[in-house]
């Protein structure tokens, strides 16, 4: 018989985990609508949604630090408490790559990018799917809880998805190269802006990397 669920030890740090996830899909969040509202010229909305992904990066960072003590307390085998660092490691990069992402659209000169209406669709399309996928990232560390075949397929759909990204990363690149003939100098920024947001779907797909792990660990 294959072991359903995870133990009692487990599933108390899953718990944290899932608190984090939320806030770091609170981070991307706000991050997408920052996208939205500079593409749309609402410049202070756009103020508050950058410090939006600030605080919620530092209340992240928080509940971080906050599992990795109780981690050290010794409440699961050691083998576990690896495999769920490398969980938290890897989901709160989803927050810090948004916190980045955020301090590149500061930038003056990307707003002179975000004029480019192919471009600012484009961004705009990333920064929806790179939700989508931090969203499936927290619904999926929701199900290993309860349901380890439903958070399976929905780790599937997450690669999927960063696929999809990972598509729409390289035609941002063309229509920088574009750019690039007129204004060098805000489109190296806002390069430097789309390989950060393909970075946030990289952290994302990495987390679900990790949680594998631990489901095909428990079912053994």
């Amino acid at each position: 018989m294959f072991k359903k669920k995870l133990d009692r030890s487990e599933n108390k740090v899953l718990k944290l985990v899932l608190n984090h996830a939320s806030l770091c899909k609170k981070c991307v969040k706000a991050l997408c609508n920052a996208i939205h509202s500079l593409k749309a010229c609402s410049i202070d909305e756009f103020r508050r949604e950058v410090a939006a992904v600030h605080r919620s990066e530092e209340e992240a960072d928080e509940i971080r630090r906050k599992i990795i003590e109780e981690l050290a307390k010794g409440i699961v085998p050691p083998l576990s408490r690896e495999d769920f660092i490398r969980l938290v490691e890897r989901m709160d990069m989803i927050a810090d790559w948004s916190r980045d992402a955020a301090r590149l659209l500061e930038i003056e000169f990307i707003r002179d990018a975000f004029r480019n209406g192919e471009f600012s669709k484009m961004l705009c399309e990333m920064a929806s799917n790179i939700y989508y996928c931090v969203e499936l990232t927290e619904e999926a560390v929701k199900e290993a809880m309860e349901d380890f075949n439903k958070s399976l397929k929905l780790l599937n759909e997450i690669e999927e998805i960063e696929e999809q990204v990972d598509l729409l990363y390289v035609k941002s690149l063309s229509v920088l190269c574009s750019m690039r003939m007129n204004k060098p100098e805000y489109s190296l920024i806002a390069e430097r802006l789309v390989e950060t947001l393909e970075n946030i779907c990289d952290a994302a797909e990495d987390t679900g990397d990790v949680l594998k792990v631990i489901i095909v660990r428990a079912l053994k």
